[in-house]
């Protein structure tokens, strides 16, 4: 009807028909038919830029409408860089309207800034989104300054949407500062409306106490989480279809949080819910929920080691490993990473902590094979792991007895590590040392002392620049290093060398005696020990 209208007289019914556009885009959005409304908006806008050129006082508020719903709709069907384009025009419109009147037109600045902000941090733009949220922000702190009852709402969901990006950009502490601020807010709002605003207070807490365990603070996150995780349990007796997927991730942030601070046998129960929840998900929707069932038995695992309760863990993360396999299947690109770390933890656990090395040695082995693919991928993210799984694979095969395998092994670790050492001496040099040590000892269980006396060399003049940067922490692998040379210098003949040397291990032992004899006094025995052989030695060469 419009259509027709319009060809009869252009002037008069061409804004209706704009108008129609207009809400017709509205209509399609708000029916999640967000493709179809972005084709219907784009014409409304063509519309209106029209109008606008007829007459932009009457017309420009239309306009700059018409283009903030089409960069929302934009943002929901992914294409955020479009989105993106869209918004910066209608609130380049917008800030031209609060010039001509800040009273009317500043709830659509805020509005348009705050969306904004949401798809430059889609688009990968976090930067830029930190900026325009934080402007979003200050324009709804000035509206509730005008309308507390009106405007609350908004400035908590902008400063929940500034949190999330301080917490994308990596600047978890800032984040804590702005969270805490909505959940103030939020809390507020639940004092006016329990039954509408209940959610908004969980997701926040649920967020703060992420960012604050991001922040290294997992003792405080624990409290804040143990709080979203009570809002959630009573959203889910509210709607059990709607909030239980928050319940289980609020479960199992809490649990994480408690592994962190050392309460592992807490984590387990806690993980133990979570996983109860998330198996039902998954029996619901396979397809969306496996991933997170999959997170929480990795970790549940993981903390089931730590509580001792090895042979457990061993089932538990092997059930994580088959679901990642299964994850892989579907999307390799995506999920190769998770399965490359549940069979690092795997063969860890079965290694150091139920002691079958022939099992973690199998594990590792297929770790590293998608280590390597990973490196090919992408190295500079993915060396260290691989660098990892060959010297946690070295020290199984040494444990196995298979010395010559872990020599093999143990001097591709080196290899890589040196390397990293290369890209950063500060943190990579103690994990050089320690696949240095390791090494020696292998080449030393081989017969290979003179090899292996080069080893511990190199090691010790690491773990010596290491005790200038921390004494307390590195002085053991200095004693252990020096007890080891001096051991294989004996066995390579080289009695002097190996008294002066072993002289030193018992005086790095000594003072580690001295200040934990429960923990040391047992290793400078055997250095004192190895130092009379090899003072008889020496003696006997010498007659």
């Amino acid at each position: 009807m419009h259509l027709k209208l319009v060809e009869s007289d252009r002037q008069t019914y061409l804004p209706g028909l704009g108008n129609s556009l207009h809400n017709l885009g509205v209509d399609l959005g708000e029916a999640k038919r967000h493709s179809d409304a972005t084709v219907i908006l784009v014409e409304a806008i063509k519309i209106r830029q029209e109008l606008v050129e007829r007459d932009r006082r009457t017309y420009l508020p239309g306009l700059g409408d018409s283009l903030h719903i089409l960069g929302f709709d934009l943002g929901e069907t992914k294409s955020q860089s479009d989105a993106v384009v869209i918004l910066e025009e209608a609130i380049k419109i917008r800030r031209e309207l609060v010039e001509r009147d800040r009273q009317t037109y500043l709830p659509g600045l805020g509005l348009s800034l705050h969306r904004l902000g949401y798809s430059l941090e889609k688009a990968g733009r976090v930067g830029d989104a930190v900026a325009i949220a934080k402007e979003a922000v200050a324009v709804r702190r000035e509206l509730v300054e005008r309308d507390r009852q009106t405007y609350l709402f908004d400035l908590g969901m902008s400063l929940h949407n500034l949190g999330y990006i301080l917490g994308e950009a990596k600047r978890h502490s800032d984040a804590v500062v702005t969270y805490e601020e909505g959940v103030k807010i939020s809390r507020e709002l639940v004092e006016r409306d329990r039954q509408t605003y209940l959610p908004g207070l969980g997701l926040s807490l649920y967020n703060l106490g992420y960012n604050i365990g991001e922040a290294g603070r997992f003792g405080d996150a624990v409290g804040i989480t143990e709080e979203a995780v009570t809002i959630r349990r009573e959203l889910a007796e509210r709607n059990r279809q709607t909030y239980l997927p928050d319940l289980g991730d609020s479960l199992h942030n809490l649990a994480f949080d408690l592994g962190e601070v050392k309460r592992h046998s807490d984590a387990v129960v806690i993980y133990e819910e979570a996983i109860k929840i998330r198996r039902e998900l998954v029996e619901c929707n396979r397809q969306t929920y496996l991933p997170d069932l999959g997170n929480s038995l990795y970790r549940l695992g993981i903390d089931l080691g730590e509580a001792k309760r090895h042979s457990e863990a061993v089932v538990i993360l092997e059930e994580a490993l088959k679901i990642r396999w299964e994850l892989v299947e579907r999307d390799r690109q995506t999920y190769l990473p998770s399965l490359g770390i549940s069979m690092s933890n795997l063969g860890y656990t079965l290694g150091e902590l139920a002691k079958r090395h022939t099992d973690a040695v199998v594990i590792y082995e297929q770790a590293i094979k998608i280590s390597r693919e990973l490196v090919e991928r992408d190295r500079q993210t993915y060396l260290l792991g691989l660098g990892d799984s060959l010297y946690n694979l070295g020290c199984n095969l040494e444990n196995a007895a298979r010395f010559d395998d872990a020599v093999v092994i143990l001097e591709e670790a080196i290899k890589i590590r040196r390397e990293l050492v290369e890209r950063d001496h500060q943190t990579y040099l103690p994990r050089l040392g320690n696949s240095l040590h390791n090494l020696g000892c292998n080449l030393e269980k081989a017969g290979r002392f003179d090899d292996a006396v080069v080893m511990y060399e190199e090691a010790i003049k690491i773990c010596r620049e290491l005790i200038e940067r921390d004494r307390e922490t590195y002085l053991p692998d200095l004693g252990n290093s020096l007890h080891r040379l001096g051991y294989d210098l004996e066995k390579a003949g080289r009695f002097s060398y190996a008294v002066a040397i072993t002289k030193e291990a018992v005086t790095v032992r000594r003072e580690l005696a001295q200040k934990d004899p429960a923990k040391h006094l047992s290793q400078l025995t055997l250095s004192l020990d190895n130092l009379a052989v090899q003072l008889r030695l020496q003696n006997g060469s010498t007659q």
